[in-house]
């Protein structure tokens, strides 16, 4: 199995690599924090019983550790949970700002339970697993994700960790622009669709691009017709991006975007250009509501002028947006009482 160990907010992969090697394996999920932790939580680190592992907890600080604390779990056949930083009786592991953080080591994970993961998250589903820190009981996973209460107590004694499908962006347009989206959303972990009408802009995004997965390189096409459009996936997870000088083009792309969940939609232009393109929208029977969907001009105004300054500026507006309707990793449920 190939791994893309550039993502190291999903290590999944990397534990279902190890374990279909035969390698025993454990998963340590930052679960509470005091301070300001370094990483956020539902943060995970994949470990094999060879002392490899892949992830980071704490941004370096303690990551051999941890590493060492999984082998530990695994060759104990315990899932437990240890203290670092503020608080632990590891006086020689010191975190950024004071901070303590409690990692669970789950240890005797089946393949199976990762590949049922994977293969939801492949399929855009929001899948979870349910963890207990009281007593030894197989992980369950979770396949629907309901709102929970937040809480950052260790006496709670389940937590739930929710693996999204990974930010998704479909780039139409041509020249050089969308080649310096392309590369640099590539390097933000985005799964990136570009459809391209240029034969020109295709040759240099083939050569120019980094592949999305060792061996891979990311879908790019030459745009010949609407069908292609109307087959892209839009979920909510998804953001798409205009890239045309001829703003024509737009219009009958806008009419399909602005139907579907899309996070986010974007449109290359100045001021003017944008103003005659909600214009021609609104002309079509779409709402004002509904044209406010579009960002444009796209980007943060910082002023961009190169195609590397407007892709930057794209990209965090894009990280804004995402962020902005991102929903916790990790959760605690509700419990009841039940004497």
């Amino acid at each position: 199995m190939t791994i893309d160990r550039s993502n190291v907010e999903n290590v999944l992969p990397q534990l279902l690599a190890w374990s279909q090697q035969g390698l025993a394996v454990c998963l340590a999920t930052l679960y509470h924090a005091d301070g300001g932790s370094p990483r956020p939580l539902g943060s995970q680190m994949a470990i094999a019983e060879d002392g490899q592992w892949f992830g980071y907890l704490s941004g370096g600080c303690a990551e051999q550790a941890i590493a060492d604390e999984g082998v530990n779990a695994i060759k104990s056949e315990r899932s437990y949970s240890v203290r670092y930083g503020l608080g632990s009786p590891y006086l020689d592991i010191q975190l950024p700002c004071g901070a303590g953080i409690d990692v669970w080591f789950e240890q005797g994970i089946q393949t199976d339970h990762i590949v049922d993961l994977l293969n939801d998250s492949v399929a855009r589903k929001v899948v979870g697993l349910e963890f207990s820190t009281i007593q030894e009981s197989p992980l369950r996973i979770l396949r629907s994700k309901t709102d929970r209460s937040a809480a950052s107590s260790i006496e709670h004694s389940h937590f739930e960790r929710w693996y999204l499908p990974q930010r998704r962006l479909n780039i139409i347009g041509a020249g050089p622009n969308v080649t310096a989206l392309t590369k640099l959303a590539q390097h933000a972990d985005y799964q990136v669709t570009v459809l391209t009408p240029d034969a020109q802009t295709l040759g240099e995004l083939k050569e120019n691009c980094v592949p999305s997965h060792p061996n891979t390189t990311p879908p790019i096409s030459l745009l010949t017709s609407h069908a292609q459009i109307e087959h892209l996936e839009c979920d909510s997870y998804t953001a798409v991006v205009l890239m045309f000088h001829e703003h024509e083009r737009e219009t009958k792309i806008l009419q399909h975007m602005l139907k579907s969940q899309l996070a986010y939609i974007g449109a290359l232009g100045s001021r003017r250009a944008h103003a005659i393109r909600l214009e021609g929208l609104l002309k079509l029977g779409f709402t004002a509501e509904q044209c406010e969907r579009i960002h444009g001009p796209i980007g943060l105004d910082i002023q961009a002028k190169t195609p590397s300054e407007i892709a930057v500026s794209v990209l965090a507006q894009l990280t804004r947006v995402f962020q902005a309707r991102s929903v916790p990793l990790l959760n605690f449920p509700k419990t009841t009482d039940q004497s």
